[in-house]
């Protein structure tokens, strides 16, 4: 059963006044959210690194390890040029791709199930995103935006040749940020080869290939003219894979309830696609498939973020779908899902703000520790320092001091430091710039590898030490043996 032409011409001219009050005040509720509310975790992905690329010329690969692609981050060395301030920066652009993103998600709704389920979708993702989001302007919410913008650039076979260029530079640049995008590559190929119009089909995929792989070769050869290719491709492929096998982590028993209420429509979509042909379907539940790629096996809620428009327009296809049904518990069953992941997506966020407190963690808990360090030594901005374990809560003391880490920056979890090569790389670069002082966070030494840890006592000796606040506790200072 389907609405008639003149039912939904009637619907779409009732919602439409509707359409301008509450799309806007979803926008405006996201933008306080976002700006003020929602915990601004500052990780290091978003203050040390772009500070070190962008005011100290530290180079991915060559400077700097990770094990990520260098996409996301050479964007934050970006923005971090434009808005220096980080948590201005942090703020204003989660403010801004959430906007983008939102309307996105309400355009194709509005042109895919009408303007009702335009707004359910726009909903959905304004209530579910303050609770996924606990990493602002995260790998995975840049990932969301490449995708709904590849979505609604080509969600139908055929079409301009713009629109398969446009899907391919989007989902290239999605390979930049995570190289396991290259599924959603693989989302689009099949899709194209399943849909219609079968003739076109090689010439479609040969533009969305090309439009995929004009990113991919510009990075290229820009790390080939900064002499990094060769690890680059390493360090985001045979290393990235070793180290997050390590440090694999599966869902929590806390989780599995909210990921479940914030998915509860999409399986009405799925039983949808079933009984309905959409030409958009096998892409759009492809694409929410491939961003839970991210969140393996490393997980962590806010791996997901990337695909909270997938779901938000999935489950407004879902509920659109079911509301057409002749059945009245299918209808009830609908409206009572979209009631309860509606008021539990807008309830979590207070109730996580209420009980985490004020945001300290990765930032202000660390302000202690450098004016301590600074009462301490006299050392100024410049100064080459050494903070253990230099791990995603104590990073940052870098750029809040205005120190230089070791000449090789990486993360000194296990995992990063069980490749033998880089622990070697790593202890050479403390030899061949020594950092001036040494700080040791007591609570975390246990996390230090045996290498790194002997390394530290066999040069450094412990001049002072010191309780700090916000449950970092002991902190030692050490200085470098002569």
């Amino acid at each position: 059963m389907r609405f008639s032409l003149n039912t939904l011409q009637e619907n779409h001219r009732r919602a439409l006044p509707a359409s301008w009050v509450i799309l806007p005040a979803l926008l405006a509720y996201q933008a306080v959210l976002y700006s003020g509310v929602a915990r601004a975790y500052q990780h290091v992905s978003v203050v040390l690194l772009p500070w070190l690329m962008a005011e100290h010329g530290f180079r991915l690969y060559q400077h700097i390890n990770l094990g990520h692609a260098p996409g996301y981050l050479w964007w934050n060395a970006l923005l971090y040029r434009l808005v220096p301030d980080h948590t201005l920066r942090l703020r204003l652009f989660t403010v801004l791709i959430s906007a983008a993103i939102t309307l996105l998600v309400y355009r194709l709704g509005q042109r895919w199930w009408g303007q009702r389920a335009a707004l359910v979708a726009a909903a959905l993702v304004t209530a579910w995103g303050p609770v996924v989001l606990q990493y602002l302007l995260y790998f995975e919410f840049t990932l969301g935006l490449l995708a709904t913008g590849a979505l609604a650039a080509w969600h139908r076979p055929g079409g301009a040749a713009w629109r398969q260029l446009a899907a391919g530079l989007l989902v290239g640049l999605m390979i930049l940020v995570k190289p396991q995008m290259i599924a959603a590559a693989g989302v689009f190929v099949i899709w194209r080869l399943l849909a219609g119009i079968r003739r076109q089909a090689a010439s479609d995929l040969l533009r969305f290939g090309a439009g995929a792989a004009l990113p991919l070769i510009g990075a290229a050869l820009l790390l080939l003219a900064q002499g990094t290719l060769e690890q680059g491709i390493f360090y985001t492929t045979i290393y990235n894979r070793y180290a997050i096998n390590m440090a694999a982590r599966w869902p929590s028993l806390d989780d599995l309830p909210v990921v479940a209420l914030w998915m509860l429509l999409v399986p009405l979509y799925v039983i949808a696609v079933t009984q309905r042909r959409e030409p958009y379907s096998l892409v759009l539940l492809g694409l929410l498939l491939a961003l839970c790629l991210p969140a393996f096996p490393i997980y962590g809620l806010f791996h997901l973020s990337g695909t909270l428009p997938m779901v938000a327009l999935a489950a407004a296809g879902g509920l659109s779908w079911a509301l057409t049904r002749p059945a009245q518990p299918v209808r009830t069953i609908a409206c009572t899902a979209l009631v309860l992941t509606l008021t539990t997506g807008l309830a979590l966020p207070f109730y996580y703000r209420f009980r985490l407190g004020p945001t300290v963690e990765q930032y202000d808990a660390l302000l202690p520790i450098v004016e301590w360090v600074r009462s301490e030594t006299g050392a100024g901005p410049g100064t080459r320092m050494w903070i253990l374990p230099d791990i995603d809560p104590t990073g940052n003391f870098y750029p809040l001091g205005g120190y230089l880490p070791p000449q090789f920056y990486t993360n000194t979890y296990p995992w990063y430091l069980a490749w033998p090569e880089t622990t070697a790389q790593y202890l050479a670069s403390l030899d061949a710039d020594p950092p001036a002082y040494l700080v040791l966070v007591e609570k975390w030494r246990y996390q230090l590898p045996a290498a790194v840890m002997d390394y530290a006592e066999a040069h450094y000796q412990p001049v002072a030490a010191a309780d700090m606040p916000y449950g970092l506790d002991r902190v030692t200072l050490a200085v470098r043996l002569p």
